[in-house]
């Protein structure tokens, strides 16, 4: 087992100690089971119910990613965004075990025990870092990750938060603050765009050797991740599995998302859609690399 999976279970078991500061987190309870983990489903058409073959419903997918959606507050000196912006992609993955079914099943022998959400935001344009540093580092393209992970319990028909992983970090539920008693509050900081569950690097740590300070002071505009568009396929920002994301169901193509020229699941450095424009993209991640 890896040591992050051997953290992750630690930091569930932590969670469970019934401790009245960590009452904050409400489950989300769905009224049917997500779980293809029985010989009978609901579903008349099964391969377009669970599309990427990953033994969870899709309709499942969209109310786990909605409920459990972050709230996002921006910094006052936000320079480097459209007002659309940002984007958010979101992949819902069986995280342990990571099972899949074949081509004609039906269900699953198991179910996961523990859900991975990958919430990814697009922009055009990395903002660099903030006015007190003595670097810049902007770059067209800015593609940013976070994961949230869920216990599921109740036959598939509970969903328990049980932390995120923000860039090299594993952060606890109880160390993480909510909207609605089921949001994660997650601070951007400026131009750059990285997430933080406090506002404590607003210009007092380098974000590396060169002076390069974050500015993160919470006091910019917040609002919701949106994770439904009149452009994504059924309306679900869900990007499937890497086996099977058939763009007939699942975001591919994010043209239409004001990024031209780039794909949720490209293996090119992600340009924001700047490609086409022959400026060089160095500073960001494939999307291919994102998701699991």
């Amino acid at each position: 087992m890896r040591r992050f999976d051997i953290a992750l279970i630690a930091i569930f078991s932590l969670t469970m100690i019934p401790v009245q500061a960590r009452a904050q987190g409400k489950d989300l309870k769905l009224p049917y089971n997500a779980f293809l983990d029985g010989p009978d489903t609901d579903a008349a058409d099964l391969d377009a119910a669970d599309a990427d073959y990953d033994c969870i419903l899709d309709r499942a997918e969209h109310e786990v990613a909605e409920y459990f959606k972050p709230y996002f507050i921006f910094d006052s000196r936000e320079r480097a965004r459209r007002t659309f912006e940002p984007v958010t992609l979101y992949q819902v993955t069986p995280y342990h075990k990571k099972l899949f079914r074949s081509l004609g099943e039906r269900s699953c022998s198991e179910r996961a025990r523990i859900l991975e959400i990958i919430y990814t935001s697009l922009w055009r344009q990395d903002g660099g870092f903030g006015s007190s540093s003595v670097c810049d580092s902007s770059h067209p393209g800015d593609n940013q990750a976070i994961r949230i992970y869920v216990w599921a319990a109740a036959g598939g028909k509970r969903f328990k938060i049980v932390g995120a992983h923000l860039g090299k970090a594993l952060w606890p539920k109880d160390t993480i603050r909510f909207v609605a008693d089921r949001h994660p509050v997650l601070y951007y900081s400026s131009g750059k765009h990285h997430h933080y569950v406090r506002t404590y690097a607003d210009r007092t740590k380098p974000h590396a050797p060169l002076g390069c300070y974050e500015e993160v002071d919470g006091r910019g505009a917040p609002l919701f991740a949106t994770l439904t568009s009149d452009a994504a396929p059924r309306r679900f920002n869900n990007v499937g599995e890497r086996a099977h994301h058939p763009a007939r169901y699942f975001i591919n193509d994010l043209t239409h998302f004001g990024f031209p020229d780039e794909d949720a699941w490209g293996r090119a450095r992600f340009c924001g859609g700047l490609r086409g424009t022959g400026i060089e993209c160095h500073g960001t991640s494939s999307m291919d690399s994102i998701w699991r």
